[in-house]
């Protein structure tokens, strides 16, 4: 295969690292368009996972030492509510200005001889002459929408609005504060991106907005504008995280985000990268992470001398397990979010390591090696006798307290029952996801089953890790709906997510199957 012209369509990261690489590579003419004008962009600052570094490291070590040095360190995690503090050490890579981050990649693209053509906007159809088309034209991907027939596009709106603003401020790491108002339970994400500096992206219930009349102010204001409403109303709801100073708009209006899934991520000479192929909810940060590891991964597969639709299938073969992880994560976290307000009044620690392990990226070994204390603080707040050098066994062997009866510890049996044992009954959840309309139809079931006589519920379903992870979620949707014990059926090789899930209150009970293999 010979290369005789690259065009790429937008100048986000992806599409600037992929035009860098691609050219160093094959030395043919490449041209970026991108349709803002020259240090123009939308939002404040992205995040740059550790991964997503590691993979530049190895490829193009030049560019890593130039983002490297303009980051933000995020390794310390805070959760804020009615004044309070709770923190985690994390390993969560790096923040950086957006503009910032887009002029470096693109002073990058320019030394390596790319034609960055600023304020130009061009369509699929308008650069016939190209061997190669990348799409990196983001979330609202014109060339998506032309070439969707071919690609088979699935966009999923989310249930939670949203909008993004900038703050003078650095709370010393990623803080997740609370403001509970009269409306309703507003959240803001602040990501320090440089000293002094953070995005501050704030969301909220549907119910919450209406209130607050915000919705019809934002759907009211020029495209071009910021809600200044909404900006007055979030700098009284979260003055003492502003320490009383102003929020800053670009274009800040509330939003729903949508995750964007195609069947297929390329069509004849044109493939598609970053958010204009996939997307992943925002809670998750990773935006940024799988368009640079999209683009590393295309330049990858362009390099191994098949054809260009050959090429095409690699990098989509070698990507989409990731990214398809990625989105399941992403999808527990944003779930997590709009189902805020069910435990919104856990005791704090246990709030955050809810969140913390709502996707299930972050393991009881890793929670244990780095965040130790905050382990053994919700440990203690089941049993302060459990032993702290155990805190999985120790929460599995907590005693729980059932219709005036103690049981010796929280794993029930399967199949058998004796006399003072707890009466179970057995309810099927595979395929339901949480906090949907299919989980408010099973709780319903749950509460009539419940009605019968059961002391506990357990929900079961096949062994995959997801399966048991979204069990996991379904049950305390189940347990807040019922104010009934639940359990959750899981084979011993997930004892440890059984114990975070009892540690995070959602469930009460684990119910071992016999082994893995059933």
């Amino acid at each position: 295969m010979g290369l005789r012209q690259i065009v790429v369509i937008g100048g986000g990261p992806g599409g600037l690292l992929a035009a860098r690489l691609l050219r160093r590579r094959w030395r043919c003419p490449v041209t970026v368009f991108e349709r803002q004008p020259p240090g123009s962009t939308y939002g404040f600052g992205v995040a740059l996972h550790d991964h997503a570094m590691s993979r530049l490291e190895a490829v193009d070590r030049e560019a890593w030492q130039a983002l490297l040095r303009l980051g933000y360190p995020l390794r310390r995690w805070i959760m804020q509510r009615d004044g309070e503090q709770v923190g985690i050490d994390n390993d969560g890579g790096l923040g950086i200005g957006r503009a910032t981050a887009l002029g470096q990649l693109t002073e990058l693209a320019e030394r390596a001889g790319v034609d960055v053509q600023t304020g130009h906007e061009v369509a699929v159809d308008e650069v016939g002459s190209a061997d190669l088309v990348i799409a990196a034209d983001g979330v609202g991907s014109a060339t998506r929408e032309r070439l969707a027939p071919a690609l088979g596009v699935h966009v999923d709106p989310g249930p939670i609005p949203f909008v993004w603003c900038g703050a003078a401020v650095d709370p010393g790491g990623m803080l997740l504060a609370t403001a509970e108002t009269d409306d309703g339970i507003f959240t803001a994400h602040v990501m320090p991106f440089a000293p002094g500096r953070a995005t501050f992206q704030v969301d909220t219930e549907p119910a919450a907005l209406e209130r607050a009349g915000l919705a019809t102010a934002s759907a009211a204001t020029p495209a071009q504008e910021s809600d200044r409403a909404t900006l007055e109303y979030l700098e009284s709801a979260f003055a003492d995280v502003l320490n009383g100073g102003p929020l800053e708009g670009n274009r800040s209006r509330w939003s729903i985000f949508s995750t964007v899934a195609c069947d297929r991520w390329w069509h004849a000479r044109t493939v598609l990268v970053g958010d204009a192929a996939h997307t992943a909810h925002y809670t998750v940060g990773s935006g940024t992470r799988m368009a640079m590891e999209d683009a590393i991964a295309l330049a990858d597969a362009l390099d191994g001398g098949g054809s260009l639709e050959e090429s095409f299938i690699a990098y989509e073969q070698a990507r989409r397990p990731a990214v398809e992880r990625l989105q399941s994560r992403a999808r527990r976290s944003q779930r997590w979010w709009a189902s805020l307000r069910s435990r919104f009044r856990l005791p704090l620690a246990t709030l955050l390591l809810s969140y913390y392990t709502r996707t299930g990226s972050v393991s009881l070994g890793d929670l244990t090696r780095s965040n130790r204390l905050l382990l053994e603080g919700c440990l203690r707040l089941y049993d302060p006798r459990a032993d702290p050098l155990d805190v999985g066994g120790g929460i599995l062997a907590s005693p729980f307290p059932l219709n005036g009866r103690m049981l010796a510890g929280r794993v029930l049996g399967i199949g058998h029952a004796g006399a003072s044992d707890p009466k179970v009954a057995y309810l099927p959840a595979a395929g339901v996801e949480a906090w949907s309309p299919a989980s408010e139809s099973f709780c319903r079931h749950a509460e009539a089953t419940r009605r019968e006589g059961a002391e506990v519920l357990c929900l079961t379903g096949p062994p995959a890790r997801d399966a048991v992870l979204d069990r996991l979620d379904v049950a305390e949707q189940v347990r807040l709906a019922t104010r009934t014990p639940v359990a959750i059926e899981a084979p011993p090789g997930h004892r440890d997510d059984l114990a975070i899930g009892l540690l995070t209150q959602r469930i009460d009970l684990a119910a071992l199957t016999p082994d893995e293999s059933r």
